[in-house]
């Protein structure tokens, strides 16, 4: 019997132990005092209050003129100070305390109003009765920015970090317009103003940058958000009038007066956003 169980003892030892699966490893969290080797991609929307100074007096002093003719209504003089816009950011940590970037977006603001005829802007049919014409208007100032830039790393913790965001490049009008179109029992007419242009534009601003994304969401991908101020004038735009007589028309962007008109589209801009993280990973 002790032969027996020693004989036992002996082929157990003998047999190899099931083999145990290898651990899946864990991916470690980036390191967040660090930008180096980082690459990411960002995708952002953002809100500005440009200030288009000249834009909101030229409007401000049509208002009256074009009642004072026959009409009633005004056009929205203060809708210029919002804009709306987003856009497309990609960088690359090439130092521990910088990161390089390239930014492609844009942003825009409008303003527009109907003014209704009267006396001599309108007609009485014997049957409707008095037919008033309608005039539309509307201004649109959309803007495509190209922009390098570099983000310095200011303060790090575990979940979040902060950085200073320098941005130069350059900017074009992106289908800005200045239309009217008049309709109704006169007939329609209409008159409309291209305008295009470039200029250097320049952005400073502090981003705060989460590093923990939502494991529900089964994405590398993390939120953002910026605050900061672009400087951003255009001095020399070209205007192309057209209207529905056949009329073509190419020169400088006037006000009034016969000066050049400028584009002060500067001011604040608040950017919220979401992070992939492309080369490295981020907390659970």
């Amino acid at each position: 019997m002790r032969r027996a169980v020693l004989v036992c003892a002996a082929w157990l030892a003998a047999v190899p132990a099931p083999a145990q699966p290898a651990p899946t490893p864990q991916p470690a969290g980036v390191p967040p005092d660090t930008y180096a080797q980082q690459l990411s991609v960002r995708l952002y929307g953002a809100a500005a209050q440009p200030d288009l100074y000249a834009a909101r007096v030229a409007i401000h002093d049509e208002n009256p003129a074009v009642r004072g003719a026959g009409w009633t209504g005004s056009i929205s003089e203060s809708s210029l100070r919002h804009a709306l816009g987003g856009g497309l950011e990609v960088s690359y940590g090439f130092l521990d305390d910088v990161k390089f970037l390239f930014d492609l977006g844009g942003f825009g603001s409008a303003a527009e109003g109907t003014f209704t005829g009267y006396g001599a802007n309108s007609v009485v049919d014997p049957v409707l009765g008095r037919l008033s014409q309608r005039l539309h208007r509307v201004n649109r100032y959309p803007v495509f920015a190209q922009t390098l830039g570099a983000t310095l790393l200011l303060r790090s913790f575990e979940w979040c970090r902060f950085g200073l965001t320098l941005r130069v490049g350059v900017c074009e009008l992106a289908g800005a317009t200045e239309r009217a179109e008049s309709s109704g029992p006169l007939g329609t007419s209409w008159t409309s103003r291209k305008l295009t242009g470039t200029a250097p534009a320049a952005f400073v601003g502090f981003e705060w940058e989460w590093l923990s994304t939502a494991a529900a969401l089964g994405l590398p991908m993390a939120g953002y958000a910026m605050l900061g101020y672009r400087q951003l004038q255009f001095t020399s735009v070209t205007a192309g009038t057209t209207d529905s007589t056949g009329l073509s028309l190419t020169g400088d962007y006037l006000n009034d007066d016969g000066t050049r008109r400028t584009l002060d589209l500067s001011g604040p801009e608040v950017r919220i956003g979401v992070q992939f993280a492309i080369s490295y990973a981020l907390t659970p």
